[in-house]
């Protein structure tokens, strides 16, 4: 495995709803690296649009993940059959209704419909959340094998 690689995903990585801009000298404290290996990492990735930089010279998520993700959400072709589905649930029963795709422990959000009058809190589309915290990771960790499951519990 290539550790270059394996350190620019780790950064990638740190970027979420809670923190979305990030320096070097956090980026290097966090993930335990020298600056110059966290700075030479995020010029490549600057450079190839994976992150840019803000106004105060910290860094956040660039548009080529975007552009990568809404290719991933074309290809799925999940919103295009799900979401007519979702609405009518949502209106039928006046409920909130989310699709999530299951992987890497996680249950990552990539379709909802709010009920109109619904008081609950609606995760962000594209948020990754861990199964065991939400009630669809929970149906989906249902549906996985025995083998997964225990695997799963011992970690």
């Amino acid at each position: 495995m290539s550790r270059s690689l394996t350190r620019a995903i780790a950064i990638l990585n740190l970027f979420n709803s809670r923190k979305e801009v990030w320096g070097i000298t956090e980026i290097s404290q966090q993930l335990d690296l020298p600056k110059s290996t966290v700075h030479g990492l995020i010029k490549t990735l600057e450079e190839h649009q994976y992150v840019e930089v803000t106004e105060s010279g910290k860094y956040r998520l660039g548009i080529r993940l975007y552009e990568l993700g809404m290719n991933y959400q074309t290809s799925a072709r999940l919103g295009s059959v799900a979401e007519p589905q979702i609405k009518i649930l949502a209106a039928k029963y006046e409920q909130s209704v989310h699709i999530a795709i299951y992987a890497g422990r996680m249950a990552t959000f990539v379709i909802g419909n709010k009920a109109g009058t619904s008081n609950i809190i609606f995760p962000r589309i594209g948020a990754g959340i861990a199964a065991y915290c939400t009630s669809v990771g929970k149906a989906l960790l249902a549906w996985q094998s025995e083998a997964h499951i225990e695997e799963y519990l011992q970690t």
